[in-house]
C-alpha cells in the first residue's frame, strides 16, 4: 500500500507543444502543472493493493502509440507499507478492526475496506480524538510494567528515607571530650 504517492510526467512535444493544449483526467489525484512544458504531478494520498487508477491525457492533435515510449516517467511515495495476505484479508462481513491506525469494516464481498482515516491512529475500532501521551499510551499497564513501576518507586523511597537519615546523623553535635576544670568539682576558684 502507498501513501501520498506521487507520479511525474514529462509529456513530449511530439504530443503537446504546452499544457493549455491538454486535458487531464486523474480520478482521486490532486493534479498540478509542474511547467507549461508540458509536466504534471499527480498525487493520490492513498493507493490500495490491486487498487487501479488511470491517468488521461488528450490532445486535439493526432499522436502516434510511439509517443507513449517517450513519456518521462517518475514515481515517489511517502511511505510503502506491507499489506496482508489475501487469506488475512477476508472477514466476515459487517466486522470492523483497527488496521495501520485507520477504521476498517469488511464488506459484503468479505473485503477489509477503511471507512475511516484516523488524524491520532485507531483504538477499539474507533479513531481516537486526540494524541497519545499519557504513561498508559506508553507503556500498557499489565502485570510486568507494573512490576517495574512499582519497582523504581520503592527505590526512589529508599534513597529519599537514607538520604534524610544521613542529613539527621550530620547535624548532631559532637561532644568529644570535656576540658578539664581542676581538681574540685568546681574548678579552681582563682582570687
Amino acid at each position: 500500500k502507498a501513501k501520498d504517492l506521487v507520479i511525474y510526467l514529462k509529456i513530449p512535444k511530439d504530443f503537446a507543444s504546452h499544457a493549455d493544449n491538454i486535458t487531464v483526467s486523474a480520478p482521486g489525484a490532486r493534479t498540478g502543472i509542474v511547467n507549461g512544458d508540458p509536466e504534471y504531478l499527480f498525487i493520490y494520498p492513498e493507493i490500495a493493493p490491486s487498487q487501479q487508477f488511470s491517468i488521461t491525457l488528450t490532445t486535439a492533435s493526432a499522436a502516434g502509440s510511439d509517443v507513449l515510449d517517450e513519456v518521462l516517467a517518475e514515481v515517489y511515495a511517502e511511505s510503502l507499507e506491507t499489506v496482508e495476505s489475501p487469506e488475512e484479508m477476508l472477514c466476515t462481513p459487517g466486522t470492523s478492526r483497527c488496521y495501520s491506525g485507520n477504521v476498517q469494516k469488511c464488506s459484503a464481498d468479505n473485503v477489509w475496506e477503511t471507512i475511516e482515516v484516523c488524524e491520532y491512529g485507531c483504538r477499539n475500532d474507533q479513531c481516537m480524538e486526540k494524541p497519545p501521551g499519557g504513561i498508559a499510551d506508553i507503556l500498557p499497564i499489565g502485570e510486568f510494567p507494573l512490576m517495574i513501576i512499582t519497582g523504581v518507586v520503592i527505590v526512589i523511597i529508599v534513597a529519599v528515607v537514607l538520604v534524610v537519615v544521613f542529613q539527621k546523623r550530620k547535624k548532631k553535635p559532637s561532644f568529644g571530650k570535656l576540658p578539664s576544670m581542676g581538681g574540685s568539682p568546681l574548678g579552681q576558684i582563682s582570687k
